[in-house]
């Protein structure tokens, strides 16, 4: 049985040489972007990985030398309390010789209230919970 009509779903479109080779132009060019674009994220991956290797040993010298700097720290915290009270008791001293004995009491009783109140405050914050939203009945 022979076809004599336009059948032209058996027939494929004739696309010219050069339309193929501008196709395999633009195919290989993008395979050479994906190629360039592969070859800097291996290059940003080994960067990354020599930066992490430096951020490790850069800590393990801090942390190395975090015993010596916590004692400096503890010294130092040591050595300016240690100054505020020998110039707090010279300055009780200098009351008591004096006559001022009701103003000593008054900044020994306002500085302990003034410490009560401050503390109890840091104390309040310190232990107030979040709510534990997972005991809560939804209703």
């Amino acid at each position: 049985m022979e076809h004599t009509g336009n059948n032209k779903n058996n027939t494929l479109p004739q696309i010219s040489e050069d339309t193929i080779k501008s196709i395999i132009q633009h195919e290989s060019a993008k395979l050479s972007i994906e190629a360039q674009r592969i070859g800097l994220a291996q290059q940003k991956q080994k960067s990354d990985a020599e930066l992490s290797k430096i951020a490790i040993e850069a800590n393990k010298e801090i942390q190395k030398n975090k015993p010596k700097e916590t004692r400096y720290n503890v010294i130092t915290y040591a050595l300016v309390t240690f100054a505020f009270l020998i110039i707090l008791m010279f300055g009780f001293k200098y009351c008591l010789d004096h006559g001022h004995k009701d103003f000593l009491i008054d900044i020994i009783k306002y500085t302990g209230y003034l410490v009560t109140t401050l503390g109890g405050y840091y104390l309040g914050r310190k232990s107030r919970k979040e709510p534990n939203l997972e005991n809560v009945e939804q209703f």
